[in-house]
């Protein structure tokens, strides 16, 4: 038992040895280095710019919502009825409105309005979904209460976040209030 006990220390010993050899180079049998197991992450590449794209403007279809802020400073916003090259023509309340492209100095796209019941349904699957990992970690059936509670708290959730507000895409930026200037009329 002794002589067994004596090997512990030497045994340690080589295996430290045989974790260097392996780490400064090649093993005997001559194979090359490993790759990373994964491939690196692409460098971030920021999106086209909108600065001066009146393009993006006319390419919208209509009825997309968009909201516009003017040279003077008021927001319109309402559906696309059509859009050229000098102006931007939405609907509003009172009717139709034609915004001239010199006093436009952006223009955001507005998120589809999202509907409650299917936030309430996306999130009342999610707080299911959390008792029912839970349930498996802690290896017991959850009480109906329980997935009752995450089916109700979920779908909470789920409605709170839809409504948070509408989601702006910035599609056309003046070059004017790129530049710091004042617009020009082409």
């Amino acid at each position: 038992m002794k002589k067994l006990l004596a090997l512990v220390p030497l045994s340690i010993i080589l295996s430290g040895c045989a974790m260097t050899a392996y780490q400064t180079g090649p093993g005997p049998g001559g194979y090359p280095p490993q790759r990373p197991m994964y491939p690196q992450p692409a460098p971030f590449q920021p999106g086209p710019s909108p600065i001066g794209r009146w393009d993006n403007v006319m390419m919208l279809a209509p009825a997309s919502r968009v909201q516009v802020l003017m040279a003077d400073g008021t927001i319109a916003t309402g559906p696309v009825v059509g859009a050229s090259t000098t102006s931007l023509r939405l609907s509003v309340a009172s009717g139709d409105l034609d915004l001239p492209v010199a006093d436009v100095m952006r223009v955001d796209r507005l998120k589809a309005p999202a509907s409650g019941v299917r936030d309430g349904a996306v999130g009342a699957a999610w707080g299911v979904g959390v008792v029912a990992l839970t349930s498996l970690v802690l290896r017991r059936m959850p009480p109906p209460q329980w997935v009752a509670a995450g089916a109700i708290v979920g779908a909470n959730e789920g409605v709170q976040i839809g409504r948070m507000g509408p989601d702006l895409l910035t599609i056309y930026v003046s070059p004017a209030v790129a530049s710091g200037g004042r617009p020009r009329i082409q």
